[in-house]
């Protein structure tokens, strides 16, 4: 049976988002109001992204007996999916720099009985190695916000045995991804769009660039990388009726604090832009995603 491999001292890793965090901006952001929403909302997130934790971990391939890291492991999703891969004889740790999010992910836990996973609130850039080395890292959409990425992948490879598996979920550009775009630009009228981030800048389509993922991952001890593109339609906070999408965006997504205090008209706004792509079934629309596979190097 694999043994534990969590950290020496978990409790060490905790990150505190003081101004020395290399990643102090997206520490502060996940543990605050908006982790705190995303956690509220996990179940519609889930939802809305079970696809992408599947094909995940089906890149990763973790195998009976495994022992696997699942980075920006959210409310445990993914990292579930991990553990019912590897079986009672693996284990799986879910990293997450939220701890709201890993609240939620830790009380999953206990309502599905699985005994063979771990939550550590850590950031992955920085935290010390796990005590023993796994099989497998596996991510949905959890990899995007380092501030320096090399050193993320660097540091999780040293976590790794060699020719350990890698298996992530990123987003394709954002211009294939109007799920996010459109409630943004509906919105406008009442909460001005951002200025848009340097491609590069950490956030959701930082990795669209398939050749920079790649040169990342081989400056960080990572080879044989791979891309597979996924075009699917996506429901926007899974399946539900228009007004259920309408709620979710007003209260989980990072528009919420925008319009605060103008909660009807963004609520009538919203409804006006989704109404079109409302099937029977949910708010669809077509996502880009990009599927990652790389090994360890030897």
């Amino acid at each position: 049976m694999a043994t534990n491999p969590s950290a020496n001292n978990p409790s060490a890793n905790t990150p505190t988002g003081n101004d020395s965090s290399p990643n102090k901006e997206q520490i502060d952001f996940w543990s605050g109001d908006r982790g705190k929403a995303w956690a509220d909302s996990a179940e519609r997130y889930d939802l809305q992204l079970e696809r992408y934790s599947l094909l995940a971990v089906g890149a990763a391939a973790p195998l009976p007996g495994d022992r696997a890291i699942d980075v920006g492991c959210g409310a445990g999703a993914t990292t579930f999916e991990a553990a019912r891969a590897v079986g009672p004889t693996g284990y799986v740790i879910g990293v997450d720099v939220s701890g709201p999010m890993l609240e939620r992910a830790r009380h999953e836990q206990e309502r599905t009985g699985l005994t063979n996973v771990e939550f550590v609130e850590a950031d992955v850039q920085t935290m010390t190695p796990l005590t023993e080395l796994a099989d497998v890292v596996v991510s949905r959409f959890g990899v995007m916000f380092f501030d320096d990425p090399i050193a993320a992948f660097a540091n999780l490879a040293a976590m790794v045995r060699d020719r350990g598996r890698l298996g992530f979920a990123c987003w394709g550009p954002a211009s294939s991804n109007e799920w996010m775009s459109v409630p943004a630009v509906a919105l406008a009228p009442i909460a001005p769009l951002p200025e848009p981030s340097p491609a590069d800048a950490p956030g959701p389509f930082s990795f669209a660039d398939q050749d920079r993922v790649e040169s990342i991952l081989e400056a960080a001890g990572w080879s044989d990388v791979t891309f597979e593109v996924v075009d699917d339609p996506l429901y926007l906070g899974g399946p539900g009726s228009l007004a259920e999408v309408v709620e979710f965006v007003l209260g989980a997504s990072s528009l919420s604090p925008l319009v605060a205090d103008r909660r009807e008209e963004a609520r009538q706004l919203l409804s006006d832009a989704l109404a079109p792509r409302f099937d029977g079934h949910g708010v669809k629309f077509h996502a880009n995603a990009h599927i990652v596979r790389a090994v360890r190097e030897a």
